[in-house]
């Protein structure tokens, strides 16, 4: 076989590597602090809630969950309170989103029930 007299650079290759492995690596820590950071911005919390309030609303009209008094989802407490309306066979339900003990949203919104316990 033939000998090489000169010497090649063959860990150039491996450098590369390295550096893209490190930039990765860093690129990977740097999004995580970034969205940790962004999901505990009040509004986004804020927002992230009236949207679970909306769907909520959505489902309960729709009659696909019941009404419960209370329901914890993600450390945030939704309270139901139903009430009557000036319109017949319609009641007005509020649902309120509190998270350690501070109100975040409200929604309220009509919904068609026609036999509800007034015990509740």
């Amino acid at each position: 076989m033939a000998q090489l007299n000169k010497k090649l650079s063959a860990s150039t290759l491996v450098e590369v590597l390295v550096a893209m492995l490190i930039i990765m690596i860093v690129f990977a820590i740097a999004s995580k602090i970034y969205l940790n950071s962004f999901m505990q911005i009040p509004s986004y919390t804020k927002l992230m809630v009236n949207q679970q309030l909306e769907h909520q609303l959505q489902q309960i009209q729709a009659g696909e969950i019941a009404i419960i008094d209370e329901v914890t989802i993600d450390e945030i407490v939704y309270h139901y309170e139903i009430s009557e309306s000036q319109i017949d066979g319609l009641k007005l339900i509020e649902i309120t989103a509190t998270q350690e003990q501070q109100i975040i949203s409200k929604i309220k919104g009509l919904i068609a029930i026609p036999h509800i316990d007034e015990q509740n």
